[in-house]
């Protein structure tokens, strides 16, 4: 179950995209991107987990801070191309994940919107790979 979890959060990294953004503005918007997409109703937050939707944003946002802090020695002061963004959102945003997931791990409900948004994060990964 985790790794499907993980593979539908590292998915997301595609819809931030950085032209030459510094770091604090990177992070900004990778907050308000994911929090939205995150806690909506198709959104892991919001599909997998009997969340209200203001609570989701408060954690996830929470989360996402945490996991910046972390990793924030790492990034680069300044985003300049499409692959940086892609994986500096997508370590930020699977830690971020992971965190929320564990942190409300007993309100997780697998239920079918749940099961059909990782099942086709998962057939979408599988078949879009890169060699």
């Amino acid at each position: 179950m985790k790794t499907y979890i993980l593979i539908f959060l590292i998915s997301y990294s595609s819809y931030i995209y950085a032209n030459e953004l510094p770091m604090e503005k990177f992070i900004h918007v990778i907050s308000n991107n994911y929090t939205k997409v995150h806690c909506s109703e198709s959104g892991y937050g919001g599909a997998c987990f009997a969340i209200p939707t203001t609570e989701c944003k408060v954690s996830i946002r929470s989360h996402i801070k945490q996991c910046f802090l972390t990793l924030r020695k790492e990034i680069p002061q300044s985003i300049a191309t499409k692959e940086e963004a892609s994986l500096w959102s997508g370590k930020i945003m699977q830690c971020a994940g992971e965190n929320f997931h564990h942190s409300h791990d007993n309100r997780f409900q697998f239920q079918w919107n749940c099961a059909t948004l990782i099942g086709k994060t998962v057939k979408h990964n599988l078949f879009n790979k890169t060699p």
